[in-house]
C-alpha cells in the first residue's frame, strides 16, 4: 500500500498509534468505572484485614482484665494449670488442647470442645488461665468476640453464611484487575509522561505495588475453593493420628509428656499439646522449628504413647511436599507473621492502601467532574 499521499493517521504507524490510544482510553474508562463502583467495598475489606493483623492486641486492649500481671511467685506446672481448667469443665467431657504462651506476660490458652454439645457449649471455648496464680481470666466463645470475631467473619466471608468466600475471592480478583488496569494506563503513556508521577493516587499505586500484590495473591489462594485448583493445594494429610494399644498402666500426665516431647525434639519450643480423647488416642505435641514460619501448619507434630512414653510418629501435619510448604508460607505472608513484627506492620499498612487509593481516586474523579461541568 502506497502511504505517500495518505494522512499520517492512516499510515501503518498512525493506525497502530490510534488503536493503542483507543485501547488505553477503553482501559482507563474500565479502571475508573470499576474503581468507583467497588473501590469502597475493597477499601473496607483491606481495612478489616489491617485490623485483623493485630487481632490479639485488639482483644487484649478491649479486655485488659484477661491479661497476666507480673507475679513474684514461680510459674505453675502444666498439671496444675490443667487442674485449674478442669474446674471449669469436667476433664472427661470433651477434647482439650493447650496453647503455650510465647511471652511471660501472656496467659495459657486452653481450648475445650464438648463431647456432647447438648450437655455443654456448642462450639470450642478458649479458657485463659494465669500460669502464676492459676486463676481463670476469661472464657472466650466464638460469638463472644464482638469486634475481632465480626472483623474476621467480614473479612473472610462478608458476613455471608454460605459461599461468602466466593464473594471475597471475586472482590480480590476484581481488585487485582483494577490495579493492573491502572498500572497499564500509567505505563502506556509516553516515557516523559511516565517519569512524571504527579498525582498522589499514582504514587500510592506504584509504591505500594509489592505489598498489594502479596496481599491480593495470598488472599485469593486462601479464599478460592480448593477443588478449583487441586494441583496447588495440600492433599490428604500424610500423617494420620496413630492408634494406641491401651495398657493397664496409668497414663502419663501432660507435664511428663511435654518433657518427653521436648527431649525427642532436642529442646524445640513447645507451642501446643493435644490431650487424648479416648484410651486409644495418643498425645499430640506441636513444636516450632527455627527457620520456618511460626504458624500452626508449619509446626513439627509429635505423637506420643500416653502409657509407654514412646514417640509413635513425627512430622508436619499434612506432609512436607511443595504444596504444604506453599500453604504454610501463604498463611504466614498474608498476615505478615513470616517476617515477624516488621512483617505484620508492613502487611497492616498494606491493608490501608485500598482505602488510600479509594480516597485519592474519588478525589481525582470529583475534580475532573467539576472541570467538565464548569467547562474549564
Amino acid at each position: 500500500m502506497n502511504t505517500r499521499y495518505l494522512p499520517h493517521s492512516l499510515t501503518d504507524a498512525g493506525v497502530w498509534r490510534l488503536t493503542r490510544l483507543r485501547w488505553r482510553s477503553f482501559i482507563w474508562r474500565f479502571h475508573r468505572r470499576m474503581a468507583l463502583g467497588l473501590g469502597w467495598a475493597l477499601a473496607l475489606m483491606g481495612l478489616s484485614g489491617s485490623l485483623l493483623v493485630y487481632r490479639g492486641e485488639i482483644h487484649a486492649w478491649l479486655h485488659p482484665e484477661q491479661g497476666v500481671a507480673e507475679a513474684s511467685v514461680p510459674r505453675a506446672g502444666l498439671n496444675a494449670i490443667m487442674t485449674a481448667a478442669y474446674r471449669v469443665f469436667p476433664a472427661d467431657s470433651g477434647s482439650w488442647r493447650v496453647g503455650f504462651p510465647r511471652q511471660a506476660a501472656d496467659p495459657v490458652e486452653i481450648t475445650y470442645l464438648a463431647g456432647d454439645p447438648f450437655a455443654g457449649p456448642s462450639g470450642p471455648v478458649r479458657i485463659l488461665i494465669d500460669p502464676y496464680r492459676l486463676q481463670v481470666l476469661g472464657l472466650i466463645e466464638p460469638d463472644s468476640e464482638p469486634v475481632a470475631g465480626w472483623l474476621y467473619r467480614f473479612h473472610s466471608t462478608w458476613l455471608l453464611n454460605t459461599k461468602g468466600n466466593y464473594w471475597v475471592a471475586g472482590l480480590g480478583g476484581i481488585f487485582l484487575i483494577v490495579w493492573s488496569s491502572g498500572l497499564y494506563v500509567w505505563w502506556s503513556r509516553r516515557r516523559s509522561e511516565r517519569r512524571r508521577v504527579s498525582s498522589v493516587h499514582q504514587r500510592i499505586g506504584l509504591v505500594g505495588a509489592p505489598v498489594l500484590i502479596i496481599s491480593i495473591v495470598t488472599g485469593l489462594y486462601l479464599a478460592l475453593p480448593h477443588n478449583w485448583l487441586p494441583e496447588i493445594y495440600p492433599r490428604k494429610n500424610e500423617f494420620d493420628s496413630p492408634v494406641v494399644v491401651p495398657s493397664d498402666g496409668v497414663m502419663l500426665t501432660p507435664e511428663q509428656v511435654a518433657v518427653v516431647g521436648t527431649d525427642a525434639t532436642h529442646g524445640l519450643a513447645l507451642r501446643e499439646l493435644q490431650l487424648p480423647v479416648s484410651r486409644r488416642d495418643p498425645y499430640r505435641l506441636a513444636f516450632y522449628v527455627p527457620g520456618t514460619p511460626d504458624v500452626a501448619p508449619a509446626w513439627l507434630a509429635v505423637w506420643i504413647d500416653p502409657y509407654r512414653g514412646e514417640v509413635l510418629a513425627k512430622g508436619r501435619v499434612g506432609g512436607d511436599d511443595w504444596r504444604n510448604r506453599l500453604a504454610r508460607w501463604v498463611c504466614a505472608l498474608h498476615d505478615g507473621r513470616a517476617l515477624g513484627d516488621w512483617g505484620r506492620a508492613i502487611m497492616a499498612s498494606g491493608g490501608l492502601l485500598p482505602l488510600l487509593l479509594a480516597v485519592s481516586g474519588t478525589r481525582l474523579w470529583w475534580k475532573r467532574r467539576q472541570r467538565v461541568s464548569t467547562g474549564s
